[in-house]
């Protein structure tokens, strides 16, 4: 069942994709930053009928990004899409393979994820200034 989320959600939500947190960090900071109660936010999640997430759709202005911790894509998303239009969507290239069929009027662009883990404070760095 799909379901569009909203203030009560918030917690289980994060706890979801907190699981993956580098990954989700967009949907996660838009969740928290924003809310469930914008005009230019909605976010709709698959859940079990045990009450388990087993996706996330995030809808954001023009972009979009669609999660799930499992090779996984409910085609009643299909219906949302059509509702709550969109320019962009982003997410794992696993994950996209199984939406993208249903996206006719898209084109793919493989994009990279990089993450740190850990930070170099001392790294220096110099800037030479000429005059034109």
């Amino acid at each position: 069942m799909i379901i569009k989320l909203n203030e009560s959600h918030r917690e289980s939500i994060l706890n979801y994709l907190y699981k993956d947190a580098s990954y989700n960090i967009f949907p996660i900071g838009d969740i928290e930053t924003f809310g469930f109660n914008q005009d230019f936010q909605r976010v709709y999640a698959e859940i079990s009928e045990s009450g388990q997430y087993l996706s996330m759709f995030l809808r954001y202005r023009e972009n979009a990004i669609y999660y799930a911790d499992q090779l996984r894509f409910n085609l009643d998303y299909l219906t949302i899409f059509e509702q709550d239009p969109f320019e962009f969507i982003s997410g794992k290239t696993e994950l996209m393979a199984l939406v993208q069929p249903h996206l006719k009027d898209f084109e793919q662009k493989h994009m990279y994820f990089c993450e740190a883990h850990t930070l170099n404070a001392n790294h220096e760095s110099s800037v030479e200034i000429q005059k034109l």
